[in-house]
């Protein structure tokens, strides 16, 4: 269960990816492995886990400072800037092929590459099943790499992004 209410029908897998996009974050940046679970347990915790719809913004930078990151909240147009060797980037997200029209996620962008001329970020997705689910989606603007990773245009994630934060550990 992941609930500020005791609520059972909020669940890891209902609205769970803001801390398992966190969890991949800290556990690459630190060598340290770092369960989804113990940062959704640390969000409610510390008042990070919203009442009725997953993580608040403020979860990114309390949990990366408790793990002894930085955080820097970013716009889209400072994305490709900043990943680095030493960052990841925390986005959340709405629309397809991710969630509804009016839902919420998080995804993980841990670089930019181009193929052709065109320019796509590397997205890891804490629900990769997302993809498989949204026939409505121009799937010219994804590539399926595998294992919950997919690379996808950067101008159609442009469009789908409604915050953004870089983790880093220098």
């Amino acid at each position: 269960m992941f609930s500020r209410r005791n609520d059972r029908t909020q669940t890891m897998a209902s609205s769970g990816c803001g801390p398992t996009a966190l969890a991949m974050i800290v556990s690459t940046l630190t060598g340290n492995t770092v369960y989804p679970y113990a940062v959704a347990e640390f969000a409610v915790a510390n008042g990070l886990r919203s009442y009725n719809l997953g993580t608040y913004n403020t979860a990114p930078g309390v949990v990366a400072t408790a793990h002894g990151l930085n955080y820097q909240v970013i716009n889209r147009n400072q994305i490709r800037g900043s990943l680095n060797s030493h960052s990841l980037v925390y986005v959340g997200v709405t629309g397809a092929p991710f969630t509804s029209p009016t839902g919420g996620h998080i995804v993980v962008i841990s670089g930019v590459q181009t193929r052709n001329g065109v320019q796509y970020y590397s997205i890891f997705d804490p629900n990769f099943s997302n993809y498989l689910a949204r026939g409505v989606f121009n799937h010219n603007a994804i590539v399926v790499v595998g294992n919950g990773q997919i690379l996808m245009r950067a101008d159609a994630l442009d469009r789908l992004v409604n915050f953004v934060a870089v983790i880093s550990r220098d």
